[in-house]
Parts: C-alpha cells; sequence; structure tokens
C-alpha cells in the first residue's frame, strides 16, 4: 500500500497558539494540492516546545493553561480540516486535560473526521513532573498498522519492539523538539533497523523572542540503514515522501511474543530513573 506522507517540519512559536495553527493549515492545504493523503505534525504543534524553554513554576502554568480537552479545539479544528481536505492527519503529543490530570497525547483523525485515536505518551522524561504517563503503546490502523513513538519513547527499544510484535509495518516518531535529543536521528535509524520497518521521523524548530532555541531534523530511516533527511534547517519545510508498506512485517513473532512482556515491564522501571 502506498502512502503519500506529508511531513511538516515547522518552526514554533512559544505558546502562540493561533499563529501555529494557523502556519499548520496552510501547509495541510498545500500538501493536498501535492497529491499528500496523509500528514504528520511535530510534537506540541499547537503551543510549541515549552519544556524546552519554561522553567519551574512558569512551566506548571504554561503546561495548565496549554492543556485542553480532547475533543477539544485543536483537535476539532484539526478534524474540519482533515475533511475538508479529504486526508489523514496524524500529530502531537499535545498537553490533554483530563479531569485533574494531563497528559501528553498524540491524536490521529480520518478523512471523514472521525477521531481514529488518542494515544498517550507512556514515558516521563526529566522535565514531565507536571504529567501523567499513559499506560499503552500506540498501534494506529489505517489500512496498514502504524506504530507511533511520542517524544521520548523513541529512546525505549522496548516501546518499539513491542509495537513490532503488535504488527506495525511502519513506525512515525515525533521526537520532542529539543537540543538535548540534537542527534536523536541515530536513534531513529538504530530503531528501523532492530525492527525490519521504516521510522518517519518528524521534526521541527522552537522560535521564542525572535530567536530559534532548538531544532531536530526530519528524516525517513530504513531497515538497511539508508537514511533520507527531509528537512534539517530552521525554518518551515513541507516534504512529500511515498511510503509503501507491505501487508506486514518480517519479524519473528512468536520469538517476540515470548520476551515482550519482560521488555515492556522494562519500560516502567527504567523511567522512574529519569525522574
Amino acid at each position: 500500500m502506498l502512502y503519500r506522507v506529508a511531513v511538516l517540519h515547522l518552526k514554533l512559536k512559544i505558546m502562540a497558539k493561533k499563529s501555529n495553527m494557523e502556519k499548520i493549515k496552510r501547509h495541510l492545504i498545500t500538501a493536498k494540492s501535492m497529491g499528500a493523503n496523509i500528514a504528520v505534525l511535530p510534537s506540541l504543534f499547537n503551543v510549541g516546545p515549552i519544556f524546552e524553554y519554561y522553567k519551574s513554576r512558569r512551566l506548571e502554568k504554561a503546561v495548565k493553561n496549554g492543556a485542553e480537552r480532547i475533543p477539544g479545539p485543536v483537535s476539532e479544528y484539526l478534524v474540519a480540516l482533515a475533511i475538508d481536505l479529504g486526508m489523514f492527519i496524524l500529530g502531537g503529543p499535545i498537553l490533554e486535560r483530563a479531569g485533574p490530570k494531563v497528559f501528553l497525547s498524540s491524536i490521529a483523525i480520518s478523512p471523514r473526521g472521525i477521531m481514529l485515536g488518542k494515544f498517550r505518551k507512556m514515558v516521563k522524561e526529566p522535565l514531565d513532573s507536571h504529567v501523567t504517563a499513559g499506560k499503552k503503546p500506540a498501534i494506529l490502523e489505517i489500512g496498514r498498522p502504524i506504530g507511533i513513538l511520542a517524544e521520548g519513547e523513541l529512546l525505549y527499544p522496548e516501546i518499539a519492539r513491542t509495537l513490532a510484535v503488535k504488527g506495525a509495518t511502519c513506525m512515525i516518531a515525533l521526537p520532542r523538539i529539543s537540543n538535548r535529543y540534537r542527534n536523536i536521528d541515530k536513534v531513529a535509524t538504530t530503531r528501523s533497523m532492530e525492527n525490519g520497518v521504516p521510522v518517519v521521523m518528524v521534526g521541527g524548530a522552537a522560535e521564542t523572542q525572535g530567536r530559534i532555541i532548538a531544532s531536530i531534523p526530519s528524516l525517513v530511516a530504513m531497515p538497511n540503514g539508508d537514511v533520507e533527511v527531509l528537512a534539517e534547517e530552521d525554518e518551515d519545510t513541507l516534504a512529500i515522501y511515498n511510503l509503501e508498506l507491505d501487508d506486514a512485517n518480517t519479524l519473528d513473532l512468536e520469538d517476540l511474543e515470548r520476551t515482550s512482556k519482560m521488555l515492556y515491564r522494562a519500560v516502567r522501571d527504567r523511567a522512574s530513573f529519569l525522574l
């Protein structure tokens, strides 16, 4: 099955939701005119990489102010765009408010405006003290199973392996735009080679007061070790990539099933050392 994937490598402004969403709309319209049938948005595409910029109490306030329910204003905005443009939209994670808790949740929307999934990030990173971890690896079914690696999940081979066990034919990596992850492209390549599936990584840049404070490249890593860099500039870039996915991945799933539970438990055990 062939997907024409639009990778939106964006320069996101900190806490400038209106500006960021208007930019996304323009790029999605262009992507559709270029024949894309699925678009992928970077981490924190609405409020920008606040974890890179704010500290302590200011970060806690920014998380509270930036969080919203799903469905909510941002997801409904994307639903309308998905319907108008007739394309799948995957993006995030964004800050999701659920009662007293805040999660980092990726969302997927069909061309008919149906919410296909809300995927809460499983692991907590050093700056994630104000958010709650999710409980399940993220698999999106859109003709083929696609795994989602949100932010620091890319650093955990256990999560990628679990997605492979569940049949993922591709993985979409949405790393946090942070200078701490400047070399995370090497990790994306490793995950692709380990699991025998392509990894599409969507990065971008963080801007505040007219200056760039962090950037991450966008690329596609293949199981043979080849890497195609789609964007690495600190500017907005729209890249279209033709992604051909097989009916199923070629891993020895029976063998992986015997080890997946052990690997899955290790995610939580190791994550605790980061906090």
